[in-house]
């Protein structure tokens, strides 16, 4: 059996449709409408809002504030948002052998703090007939002529090359184990090294000191 419905039947189903249709279509609005607002904040804060106004250097460091902040690179007007941090401090402790640590602190909404952290002078490291002053870390700091007082020299590291501002890279794990062991042993009865000579991997090291 056909039934059939009328006009005044079938019209009820429309409204609902057409309802429907429209709160889809709000949505889809309000959606573009947040995507729109969210992406204008983000231009706002890249390009106009939070620009550096100042910059500041905090802790001792052999070298001036002004040394540090061009070697940073950061200028006036340049974005917080958009400023690479790990790259910078990379780059400060490179160039600058005498910083042992750079920390980036932004301060919203234009400052910029740099703290820095000095090293200390440890080892003279004798490699033919040139000198490198290296910190505890095995950062090299400079080439030096003469000898300096209170610094360990060591004789025999075995490396490709010693670049300033970069850790000195040991070819060979064994000789650098056994320099640390050294270090570390020194270190635990008080003893005052003045001389290491690591040169010859099958002999013990010479070692002289108080």
């Amino acid at each position: 059996m056909k039934v059939e419905y009328s006009d005044a039947e079938r019209r009820p189903v429309k409204k609902k449709r057409k309802k429907k249709h429209s709160k889809i279509n709000g949505i889809i609005m309000a959606i573009i409408s947040i995507l729109l607002v969210l992406g204008l904040a983000v231009t706002l804060m890249c390009t106009v809002l939070f620009n550096v106004s100042s910059v500041e250097v905090i802790g001792s460091s052999v070298y001036s504030s002004e040394q540090v902040i061009n070697v940073s690179g950061i200028m006036n007007g340049d974005n917080l948002f958009l400023m690479p941090s790990k790259k910078i401090e990379a780059q400060i402790i490179k160039s600058l052998p005498y910083i042992k640590e750079a920390e980036i602190i932004k301060s919203f909404p234009n400052s910029v703090s740099i703290r820095v952290e000095p090293v200390e002078e440890k080892f003279i490291f004798i490699n033919d007939t040139e000198k490198y002053v290296i910190d505890n870390d095995y950062k090299v700091l400079r080439t030096v002529n003469d000898y300096t007082d209170g610094l360990i020299r060591i004789k025999g590291v075995k490396t490709e090359a010693f670049y300033e501002g970069v850790k000195v890279e040991f070819t060979d794990k064994q000789q650098r184990d056994v320099l640390s062991d050294i270090l570390t042993m020194c270190e635990e009865k008080g003893l005052n090294l003045t001389y290491i000579n690591i040169e010859k991997n099958d002999s013990l090291p010479e070692l002289n000191g108080k």
